[in-house]
């Protein structure tokens, strides 16, 4: 352990890589395309085996996880978290562009950093603890004096530690001949905060809201769940049906609302964007289909339990018990639609 904590190839060295034409991450997952990964994660009896990539990721992460934060190890932890996201939209049916924050929410999943640092962080306390003259003992200690001892300052994995906690805010206890017990509880929340950053999605609402960060603005909005407990991708249905599902809410869908969004060359100004079923006038937004549209009055009266003066909001309107019966209503509202 001691000989390879400061290898800046120690991710490389953990994880087998893919071809260069596949990008860095690799053939992480145990098959050879993601299709084949996707036919097995709608299962009714397990619709936990949607994380099943996580392990696989986690492979070796307590000793690259939080090593070299600004070198060559960070830009493979990047292209890991990015091959993750990219399955992850690929079995939900969701549009490239698709915020990884946007997705990780709705299936209740966190950055791949996380899941890192927890492990590394826990690895390093179960060293710390172990009894004083011990050889795990006695090589951490020697580590961080290497890391913290004026004049040597080595780029190990003390110090890799160190930098990292540094870099969101908190800083790592440094004793004469004392390993520090690090609160992992208290480092997670402040790299999840890090993460999240600053955002005034709370100054807008999605029908005015500017045009960048719009698609993050309406999840915030309209669709984020109150509930890390509960969510609909956990639902007992069928894959293509979870995914139209899945695309309404992640703005992956056909409203015109999007489709004029995507357009390219063809972009179409938010206030053209209008719904064809109710004499185009008003703008076909998610909003509009769940409680505007008169066309889909009828599916609002055979749904009628579903809408009452506690659910007249989109969150509160996603955010009732009988999710089937909110799944059904949406999906009966897209086939409607044609979309």
């Amino acid at each position: 352990m001691a000989v390879t904590l400061s290898a800046l190839s120690c991710v490389r060295r953990c994880i087998p890589y893919n071809h260069p034409a596949e990008g860095q991450g690799g053939r992480l997952l145990g098959c050879s395309t993601a299709a084949a990964f996707s036919a097995a994660v709608w299962q009714r009896s397990q619709p936990q085996t949607l994380p099943v990539l996580v392990p696989s990721l986690h492979y070796g992460c307590e000793l690259w996880g939080m090593h070299s934060p600004s070198g060559a190890a960070n830009s493979a932890r990047t292209a890991l978290q990015s091959l993750y996201d990219r399955y992850l939209r690929h079995i939900c049916g969701v549009k490239y562009a698709t915020p990884s924050a946007m997705l990780l929410e709705e299936l209740g999943l966190s950055p791949l950093q996380v899941f890192w640092w927890r492990r590394t962080l826990e690895f390093w306390n179960r060293l710390a603890a172990s009894p004083v003259g011990s050889l795990f003992h006695t090589i951490l200690l020697d580590n961080l004096d290497d890391a913290f001892s004026v004049g040597r300052g080595a780029r190990n994995f003390s110090g890799s530690i160190a930098a990292c906690l540094q870099s969101i805010g908190q800083s790592m206890p440094v004793y004469s001949g004392i390993v520090p017990i690090i609160e992992v509880g208290t480092v997670v929340e402040a790299l999840r905060l890090h993460l999240d950053g600053t955002h005034n999605y709370a100054l807008h609402c999605p029908r005015a809201a500017p045009s960048v960060g719009i698609v993050a603005c309406t999840y915030h909005h309209w669709f984020k769940p109150f509930s890390r407990h509960r969510r609909y991708f956990q639902l007992p249905v069928s894959g293509r049906r979870m995914q139209r599902f899945l695309q309404f809410r992640l703005a992956s869908h056909k409203l015109p609302i999007v489709v004029g969004r995507f357009a390219g060359g063809q972009h179409v100004a938010r206030a053209n964007r209008v719904c064809t079923h109710c004499g185009g006038v008003a703008v076909a937004d998610e909003l509009h289909m769940v409680f505007e549209c008169p066309a889909l009055h009828p599916l609002r009266q055979q749904y009628a339990s579903l809408f009452s003066t506690n659910t007249d909001t989109m969150r509160s309107f996603f955010a009732q018990q009988d999710h089937m019966r909110v799944f059904k209503f949406i999906l009966s509202c897209l086939d409607f639609l044609q979309i």
